[in-house]
């Protein structure tokens, strides 16, 4: 995604991991609610999917969800970007 392309998006990022002090499922659930009055805005998620903590949950009603963006892993200056 180019800076422009970006800059044009409304949308929230989390960077984080599913390890339960993090409270990763009420990001999830908490962006859910807002859909509701902010239909044009979208989730990244940063963070490494393949972390065995992701496995935990059940992401398959996220992952579909085209308003919702797991990145994986991003190097620094892409997360500068974001």
């Amino acid at each position: 995604m180019t800076d422009d392309e970006l800059k044009k998006e409304n949308y929230f990022i989390t960077v984080s991991s599913i390890k339960e002090y993090k409270n990763f499922p009420a990001v999830l659930n908490a962006f859910k609610i807002c859909q509701k009055s902010l239909s044009n805005t979208k989730l990244y998620i940063i963070g490494d999917l393949k972390d065995k903590n992701f496995k935990t949950i059940n992401l398959s009603e996220y992952e579909n969800d085209p308003a919702i963006k797991f990145l994986g892993r991003v190097s620094d200056k892409d997360l500068i970007r974001y």
